[in-house]
């Protein structure tokens, strides 16, 4: 199937979903201009789907000021953590496209809210992203995360309470 056509199809399938920031849809020449989308291993409807899927719960846990595990978002897209974790490496490129298009937007990077199990941080990724797209620019990994998870907290309480 040509690019074009694929395109189109994905194109039709956005426009039934509920607004979620997806950057890379949103710049069709350079995605044309590549010759391919970005399609990972997984049919590309369906990484819509767990990136629509991943969004809503994380809006949902920051505006209720809350964390949520990498585990428990695998589980939001019917990941089991201990058993598909060569498939949930997807979370994080996810997580990656979803920060991008909020500080792209003026927002937080909602991923702050997304973290270890075992240090109820996030992990490595999010502080390398953070420093890309000129978010952390000083200071410790503690004090950046903080101040980031709290932003992301405050923005979406205040979305959620129609602010």
């Amino acid at each position: 199937m040509p690019v074009e056509a694929v395109y189109q199809t994905v194109s039709e399938e956005l426009s039934n979903l509920s607004p979620c920031p997806l950057p890379l849809l949103g710049k069709r020449e350079k995605i044309l201009k590549r010759g391919a989308l970005p399609l990972l291993d997984t049919p590309f409807g369906v990484r819509i789907e767990m990136r629509q899927a991943i969004y809503n719960k994380l809006k949902k846990v920051a505006g209720q000021k809350q964390l949520i595990t990498y585990k428990e978002l695998a589980a939001v897209v019917g990941l089991d953590w201990n058993k598909d974790y060569g498939k949930c490496w997807q979370i994080f490129s996810i997580l990656r496209d979803i920060c991008t298009a909020e500080v792209e937007q003026g927002h937080p990077m909602l991923a702050a809210i997304a973290v270890r199990q075992d240090t109820k941080m996030p992990g490595a990724g999010f502080f390398a992203l953070a420093r890309k797209l000129g978010r952390y620019q000083s200071g410790t990994d503690y004090s950046f995360w903080l101040a980031e998870r709290d932003a992301v907290w405050n923005f979406w309480s205040s979305q959620q309470l129609g602010g």
